[in-house]
Formats: C-alpha cells, sequence, structure tokens
C-alpha cells in the first residue's frame, strides 16, 4: 500500500446486485456537475467508509475506448480525491455507496473530470453533514 494512502483497492468498488439496484432503485439524492452525475446512498457501518460505480452509457460515448477512457479518468480522479468523502464517511460512522455516471456526449479532459468530481465530492460530503444535523 502507498504511504499517502492514494489508492483504489477492490474492496472500494461497489460490486454486489443488491447494492447496486438499492442505489438506484429510487429515494437517493443526485447531484450533477457536468461530466458526470453522482447517485448516492448511505448504509450502515462496512469495513470500507466509500464504494464507488463508475458508469459509462454506450448511447453516450459509442466507442469502448472512448467510454474506457472515461471510466480511467474518473477512477484516477476519485482514487486522488477521495479523501473529502472518506473523512465525512468515517465521522459518521457510514458506509457511503455513490455512482458516477457520464452525461457527456463527448471524452472530456482530465482537468474537467477531476474538477466535476472534486465538486461531487464535496456536495455529497455536505448533503452528509447536513442530514447529520438534523437527525
Amino acid at each position: 500500500m502507498k504511504p499517502n494512502g492514494h489508492t483504489l483497492q477492490k474492496s472500494e468498488r461497489l460490486n454486489k446486485k443488491k447494492e447496486i439496484d438499492a442505489l438506484f432503485g429510487g429515494g437517493n439524492l443526485s447531484f450533477a456537475a457536468y461530466p458526470f452525475r453522482a447517485v448516492f446512498r448511505t448504509t450502515e457501518s462496512d469495513e470500507t467508509p466509500v464504494k464507488i460505480l463508475v458508469s459509462i452509457p454506450k448511447h453516450r460515448l459509442r466507442h469502448a475506448i472512448d467510454r474506457n477512457r472515461m471510466k480511467r479518468l474518473a477512477r484516477e480522479a476519485y482514487r486522488l480525491n477521495k479523501g473529502i468523502l472518506t473523512e465525512t464517511a468515517l465521522s459518521l460512522g457510514c458506509t457511503v455507496n455513490i455512482a458516477f455516471i457520464c452525461i457527456s456526449d463527448k471524452v472530456a479532459s482530465y482537468r474537467e473530470v477531476q474538477k466535476s468530481v472534486c465538486k461531487l465530492l464535496q456536495r455529497t460530503a455536505e448533503a452528509l453533514n447536513k442530514n447529520k444535523k438534523t437527525t
């Protein structure tokens, strides 16, 4: 493991069908920051504070090479900025399942992807803190 904690391990990936269905089942908050939309849901505390899913619809980007590039860019941007949301999830003692869904019709630059992912992580953390204060 890298000493600075900038890793993306398998346990941080959202891959169970039951969890994915619950995430997209409705009633969950979502935010948009071009070129991504984020849908998130909190669950009971798990061993991992945040689990992610990156989805690039085929009807948005037709070529597999473009879809793979966008996925790679999104995962890298999340990996470097995940501390924004991880600290909030740890302080609340919950697990956050979050999906990043591409809403762009073309491949974005890394700068745009990073700005979008950071904004979505910050807005999710703010929503979690706001929800904590009301309960």
